[in-house]
């Protein structure tokens, strides 16, 4: 499992609908195998923290596209056959 914490999410207007956003992104989309599913939210409002426990994933799409591996036409294939 993973745990995302998100800090000082109702501090301002835009931090709550972004979080608020994500949230709901995630239970909509949960149930594609390429997206991490939401397992279970938790808010601490005396913090003003909302963790998220997500299943884990080996890697992100930020962290290959970063890397100094160049992407082959095969990498391309997963994607999109993927997407």
């Amino acid at each position: 499992m993973a745990i995302k914490k998100i800090s000082h999410f109702s501090q301002k207007t835009s931090s709550a609908k972004h979080t608020l956003r994500e949230l709901r992104l995630l239970r909509y989309l949960g149930h594609h195998p390429n997206i991490m599913c939401l397992e279970n939210a938790m808010i601490m409002p005396e913090e003003e923290e909302v963790y998220l426990v997500m299943s884990i994933m080996d890697t992100d799409l930020h962290r290959v596209i970063q890397s100094q591996q160049s992407l082959s036409d095969q990498h391309l294939r997963v994607f999109y056959i993927n997407s």
